[in-house]
């Protein structure tokens, strides 16, 4: 696991005192903490030439690739890395500057808030800090499964117990949902999985299909069917769909037309963790959308060693 490090800093002291670049590193502990971890060499600097972070890794090396950092014009991020680790680095700044940002300046406004107004300006912390926790957990998952640093835990997980329990954990954003589920009841749905990591792909899941259905009214319906040594999971909406786009959206960071307009503080991460999460079991995650709705579905092997 990757050492997220929460750090509390004085608000009021860091605005007084710290130029905008310097700020934005000193009170991105989250952010310095990942790339820290990072196995590759990354440093951060002001436009002016001064260092001010270098993760572990860089040692002695002097990382060669530089560029502007996501929204931040005061900093400079160098790597040693090209291609699609540096676009990963450049999202990872941006997605974690919008959230820490947002706690650091209504905190401020709150320092001289009463009544209503510092009602309001706690919740907007709070729901600040709730994205911040998501991005964060999001982030470190998606690094983990790519560098494949996570320890593959499998234990027999029974599918219908762990449906139910992530449907419980879903973020219902005030509107109805309602999920029901179809299977064969002679079926053994058991699996020899991580359950966590299945339990991170199936609410990714069945929270694209609440956050990107554009009415109030959210129906999921899931299905599983056991075939020989594999059970499929398959979740179905009756969402726009993706058109085009679904052949897409397992990549890291992507997000089309429809989910930027639908949900424009989404991080493009949720799908590829997912479609992640089956390849590491030896499965497999597809996609099937149409105007009329989307079936997103995960085949898992009933056991590893049987693949």
């Amino acid at each position: 696991m990757f050492p997220v490090q929460f750090t509390t800093v004085p608000v009021r002291l860091i605005l007084n005192n710290l130029d905008t670049a310097t700020r934005l590193v000193q009170t991105n502990r989250l952010l310095t903490s990942i790339l820290d971890a990072l196995p590759y060499a990354v440093m951060i600097r002001s436009k002016g030439g001064t260092v001010l972070f270098k993760n572990r890794s860089c040692g002695d090396v002097a990382p060669e690739h530089s560029m502007t950092l996501d929204g931040i014009p005061e900093l400079e991020l160098c790597t040693s890395q090209t291609g699609s680790e540096r676009e990963l680095l450049q999202i990872l700044a941006h997605q974690l500057r919008t959230p820490v940002t947002g706690v650091i300046w209504n905190a401020e406004l709150a320092a001289d808030a009463s009544g209503e107004q510092l009602t309001d300006l706690l919740s907007n912390i709070r729901e600040s800090g709730d994205k911040l926790n998501r991005t964060v957990k999001d982030l470190i998952l998606a690094l983990e499964l790519q560098h494949d640093l996570s320890a593959h835990a499998p234990v027999r997980v029974d599918l219908i117990t762990l449906l139910r329990e992530t449907a419980a954990a879903l973020d219902l954003r005030d509107r109805t949902v309602n999920i029901s589920v179809t299977r064969n009841r002679s079926d053994d749905l058991t699996v020899s999985a991580d359950q966590e990591l299945l339990r991170s792909a199936f609410l990714h899941i069945m929270q694209n299909s609440i956050d990107y259905t554009q009415d109030n009214t959210t129906d999921i319906r899931i299905s599983l069917t056991r075939d020989s040594n594999k059970v499929a999971v398959s979740f179905s909406d009756d969402g726009p769909g993706m058109g085009e786009e679904s052949s897409r959206v397992t990549e890291r960071f992507y997000r089309g037309s429809m989910s930027r307009k639908t949900k424009p503080d989404g991080n493009g991460l949720g799908l590829y963790i997912a479609d992640q999460v089956a390849k590491r079991h030896k499965g497999k995650l597809t996609v099937d959308s149409s105007p009329s709705g989307t079936t997103v579905s995960v085949e898992i092997p009933t056991d590893v060693a049987d693949s």
